[in-house]
């Protein structure tokens, strides 16, 4: 069997303010309140968005912050990612963050306990900047079912 794994990432503006800043970590808790109980949701780093040293290191940038999510289904993660208060979110992500000119965001399939890695959501979000959405590395646009998967993963 297979869940759903999400990862995505943000760059700050560099003119960000701590008042700024802030007002979108106060949104996070919520917002990852909202995942656990949306029904489908198994595991958070860190409990959502985060910026350590790990991540600092794979993107050799400071001003990026990451987040990785698994879920049971593709549908629980889009119920989840469309509910009001993530969608009031997304639509201010302009105050905080630097458009970013690649594909951010990626899913793919892993089995099930299994959970992913920074280096292995970086090749999927690699991938799918490289040769677009495909079984191995997809978006919402454009998704595929963990059945579309031969001997890939």
């Amino acid at each position: 069997m297979y869940q759903l794994a999400q990862a995505n990432y943000g760059q700050w503006k560099q003119n960000v303010t701590k008042e700024l800043a802030q007002e979108f970590f106060d949104r996070a808790s919520p917002i990852m309140q909202s995942a656990i109980e949306s029904g489908g949701f198994v595991w958070s780093n860190a409990g959502g968005f985060y910026q350590d040293p790990r991540t600092v290191a794979a993107f050799d940038n400071q001003l990026i912050i990451f987040n990785m999510t698994v879920w049971q289904t593709f549908e629980d993660l889009k119920r989840f990612v469309f509910n009001q208060i993530h969608t009031a979110t997304m639509n201010d992500r302009d105050k905080w963050f630097d458009k970013i000119p690649s594909q951010a965001s990626v899913m793919w399939w892993i089995k099930t306990g299994e959970l992913p890695t920074i280096q292995q959501a970086l090749s999927k979000i690699e991938l799918i900047n490289q040769i677009g959405p495909s079984p191995q590395a997809f978006n919402f646009m454009q998704h595929f079912n963990w059945s579309d998967l031969t001997d890939i993963i």
